[in-house]
């Protein structure tokens, strides 16, 4: 295997415990160990006999006698004992083969002669490193294994004989991300990224550094940059346009995604929600074709509801509805369905059908186990909204306030509940809850509305009027 090749297995093989990750540059001169040069106490000869080894022992390799290689390894170890360049180097071919516990063993022998030796650390540190990698993810500080892993990774490539091994950086950048060290994964991941072209996992990971150190324009212009070659990276680049609520540049990289994937629904439904948030007519007619095209041949609950609303914003109020009756159809335990519904009938003005929707759905989701305050949060304001239209206080009371007790804080849900006691009439709860929220929100051009409006309708305008003068 040529070394080019090989720098490249390296890269794309980093999260991997694999043959390949042990695997480093070599220079085509193969220098002797710089270990036996300072074996004072070993003859000439025995150092000859075990440079000689240690030639013998990578040409096997590159032969492919594994058993051949190890054998003069340990010649050469016994010839020079002193030498840490040899265990280490016989640490590489155990774990280029995926015999980790003689890889440490021998890494660790190395590290006994010669404390800074570059290649037991490396050994060390990706052994570490794949053991991590194989938990569950969870960002935050380091704990004592990825301290480890990081530890001898980064006195692997310190001092390092010509180019650091890029599998060694790339690594190590990992793991810097994973503890969210972003400023010290940046210029590992810009360094390989430039050096490796073929490691397709680079550009995503300092997009990803880039971001999680808040430097999301620099994300975007290499995403930008890099998807010229590499269109994969398209749908990423989305994503962080999308971060920053630039819908129409989202919206171009998709449309530029799928026109090699045309028939990947995951990013036409991305796409045909990008054009949502763009929000002109002429996106809005594109998106509604896009998600029209995804549930012609499948009923995507996620699709159904974005085209329920494209229905709804284009004035198409029968066929949102239809199309949250779908989304119910295939999930009648999730609340957007209802929710989506709930709006179509809004805006036709039928509040005894919502009514009859939502009732028996809250009814559901107050019976299923565990805890379904989003759902409820979701849906209590449309019923009574809906109850308070059609003149039933004591129902739109009863589920404001139920969505006031799940959002004691939002100050929306509040205002709900406060117009509906000024509708009710009952102006002592309304002045009460108003001047609780105010308290909290004194600058709340809503809630000073209603504030002054129940002190009006309680005979109190004045105090209304001062209310309105504080907030203008």
């Amino acid at each position: 295997m040529k070394p080019a090749v090989i720098v490249t297995a390296m890269c794309v093989a980093v999260p991997s415990m694999s043959a390949a990750q042990g695997a480093r540059v070599r220079s085509p001169q193969l220098a002797a160990p710089t270990s036996l040069a300072s074996q004072a106490s070993t003859s000439p000869a025995k150092v000859a006999q075990a440079y000689e080894q240690f030639l013998v022992g990578h040409h096997l390799e590159e032969s492919d006698d594994v058993s051949g290689a190890i054998a003069a390894y340990k010649k050469a170890m016994d010839l020079a004992p002193l030498a840490a360049d040899i265990p280490a180097e016989l640490a590489g071919l155990y774990l280029r083969h995926d015999r980790v516990d003689e890889a440490v063993s021998m890494a660790e022998q190395a590290l006994k002669v010669a404390p800074a030796n570059p290649e037991g650390h490396r050994v060390l540190g990706l052994i570490a490193a794949a053991k991590i990698d194989s938990r569950p993810r969870q960002p935050g500080a380091a704990d004592a294994e990825s301290t480890n892993a990081i530890q001898h990774l980064e006195k692997a490539i310190e001092n390092p004989v010509g180019e650091a091994d890029p599998n060694a950086r790339g690594t190590l950048a990992r793991l810097y991300l994973r503890i969210s060290a972003y400023d010290k994964a940046i210029p590992l991941l810009v360094d390989l990224v430039r050096q490796q072209p073929a490691w397709l996992d680079g550009p995503r990971l300092l997009a990803q550094a880039y971001a999680g150190a808040g430097r999301t324009a620099e994300a975007i212009d290499l995403l930008d940059e890099q998807a010229l070659d590499d269109p994969s990276l398209l749908p990423t680049l989305a994503d962080f346009y999308e971060r920053q609520e630039r819908w129409k540049d989202a919206a171009n990289a998709y449309a530029r995604a799928l026109n090699l994937t045309p028939r990947n629904v995951e990013l036409k439904t991305r796409y045909a929600q990008a054009l949502l948030n763009a929000g002109g007519k002429d996106d809005l007619g594109i998106a509604r074709d896009a998600l029209n095209d995804i549930v012609s041949t499948r009923n995507d609950a996620r699709a159904l509801y974005l085209l329920s609303q494209a229905d709804r914003r284009f004035g198409d109020l029968p066929g949102a509805e239809a199309a949250a009756r779908r989304v119910i159809a295939v999930q009648d335990q999730s609340p957007w369905g209802y929710f989506a519904l709930a709006e179509a009938l809004n805006d036709l003005r039928q509040y005894a059908r919502i009514v009859e929707a939502l009732t028996p759905a809250i009814a559901t989701f107050h019976g299923l186990p565990g805890d379904h305050s989003v759902e409820l949060r979701m849906l209590l304001p449309h019923l009574g909204y809906a109850h308070q239209e059609l003149g039933q206080h004591d129902q739109a009371l009863a589920a404001f306030d139920e969505a006031h007790r799940l959002s004691p804080k939002d100050p929306l849900v509040t205002s709900y509940l406060i117009d509906a006691n000024i509708s009710a009439k009952n102006y002592g709860p309304a002045l009460q809850l108003a001047a609780e929220a105010r308290a909290e929100n004194p600058n709340d051009l809503n809630l000073a509305r209603l504030h002054a409006q129940a002190l009006r309708l309680d005979g109190k305008p004045d105090q209304g009027v001062a209310v309105l003068e504080d907030v203008f």
